[in-house]
């Protein structure tokens, strides 16, 4: 019976640690949010805007499309120039690809082992699309690429497993989060502005606002069940990352 009450006991230990991590990284993302207006924060900000724009260059081509070249600018936004594709799948892919990137991050913190080969693609990613689609050539937005991919490559070679395991799940859960973020701004806000979701409402006649919180309840969900998914240990595991 004891040792049956020691096995209950150190299993609730675990759980509330996997809760901690979560807890924790949600403080990480009310840091985050609380800067991110401020300059501390703009390079992160720009780099989920870099995935959010990627998406739609993605869908467009998935689609049939063609992608005439990505935009960022130092005011933290992003366009995207493309003809032909599904044009409900492209405005749509924005802030659900923003969404799939960093659950994609957040997972690969926690299941692949060698957390720095995810860096460096990540690093791969970055130079290469701002070679193939970033424009102007030397534009702000292009040289962002190239600054942070090469960045991303030098922490894959230099930097300590703990760094790699934290900067993926910082930068998942913002890119996770970024819907709720940027649709509070653009689109409850100021619901004059053009965005992806006043497209949608112009396509659909569903208004910008249903499609804005659509996509902030979706984006809450994933993120939450992602951090449960890569705080929870697995069988046999004693440590915690």
């Amino acid at each position: 019976m004891s040792t049956a009450r020691q096995q209950l006991e150190h299993g609730k230990a675990r759980s509330r640690h996997d809760g901690n991590q979560v807890w924790g990284l949600l403080i990480v993302f009310v840091i985050v949010l609380l800067l991110w207006n401020t300059v501390f924060i703009a390079p992160l900000k720009l780099l989920v805007v870099f995935f959010h724009e990627l998406s739609h260059a993605i869908a467009a081509i998935i689609t049939g499309g063609k992608v005439h070249g990505m935009e960022l600018n130092i005011r933290e936004g992003g366009l995207t120039y493309h003809s032909g594709g599904n044009f409900f799948l492209i405005a749509s892919a924005g802030y659900l690809g923003s969404m799939l990137w960093g659950a994609m991050l957040i997972l690969a913190a926690r299941f692949v082992k060698r957390r720095q080969v995810v860096t460096f693609l990540l690093g791969l990613v970055l130079l290469g699309a701002g070679l193939l689609f970033m424009r102007p050539i030397f534009g702000f937005g292009f040289i962002f690429c190239l600054v942070v991919g090469f960045l991303m490559l030098f922490l894959a070679s230099r930097a300590e497993d703990g760094w790699h395991n934290f900067l993926l799940k910082l930068i998942g859960i913002t890119s996770c989060l970024y819907a709720v973020l940027d649709i509070k701004s653009d689109i409850l806000d100021r619901p004059h502005l053009h965005s992806d979701a006043v497209a949608l409402q112009q396509l659909t006649l569903i208004p910008s606002v249903v499609w804005g919180v659509l996509w902030m309840a979706l984006s809450i969900a994933c993120t939450w069940w992602c951090l449960r998914l890569a705080t929870r240990r697995r069988a046999g595991d004693e440590t915690g990352d």
